[in-house]
């Protein structure tokens, strides 16, 4: 199956006077010894802490292709040794990999913040495709769309997103754009 990566650092920072941070941020507490591509939610979840695969389903069976890269895994990590990879297929499927990434404590509803992360446009098997941000109260549902970044070819970019949050959420959310064929 052809797919599109785009793979994510999420060694995320918030900017704001509330001290919330990522919980494995930077995807380094997993049990992978070498490049996991195509992993199905369960199996994603039971590798890495913190960081929880759901998202991808076609005809109501498809489980997810989350990948937890190294280096060697088309892409060099920019931080760290480990790096994450998700990917949306065209035509037949609308919904992407995501991931919602825990944080250390609930968002304040009505406070600014702002995230800094890094991510990589992967145009080995694909176009590349925007990646979407939300804020959720749950580790399987993408939440409230809160705004998108478009990765850059063959290129780690820092992405700044800035947001009020809209509820307590716990998790922040990505996902790719559904419908473009991407590996991000």
């Amino acid at each position: 199956m052809l797919k599109k990566i785009i793979t994510i650092l999420f060694f995320f920072s918030f900017s704001s006077a509330f001290n919330q941070t990522f919980i494995n941020g930077d995807f380094e507490t997993n049990t992978s010894t070498a490049c996991d591509y195509n992993l199905s939610d369960v199996t994603f979840n039971s590798k890495i802490s913190n960081v929880y695969a759901f998202g991808k389903t076609y005809l109501g069976s498809y489980t997810g292709e989350c990948d937890i890269q190294t280096a060697g895994c088309n892409v060099i990590p920019i931080s760290g040794n480990w790096c994450i990879g998700i990917a949306s297929d065209y035509v037949l499927y609308t919904t992407s990999d995501a991931v919602a990434i825990e944080l250390t404590t609930p968002l304040i509803p009505g406070k600014y913040y702002q995230i800094s992360f890094y991510v990589y446009g992967n145009p080995l098997w694909s176009t590349i495709g925007k990646v979407l941000v939300g804020e959720s109260m749950s580790n399987s549902a993408f939440g409230n769309f809160i705004d998108s970044v478009t990765p850059i070819s063959n290129v780690w970019n820092q992405a700044l997103v800035n947001f009020t949050a809209s509820q307590a959420s716990s998790y922040i959310t990505l996902k790719n754009q559904p419908g473009i064929q991407s590996w991000n």
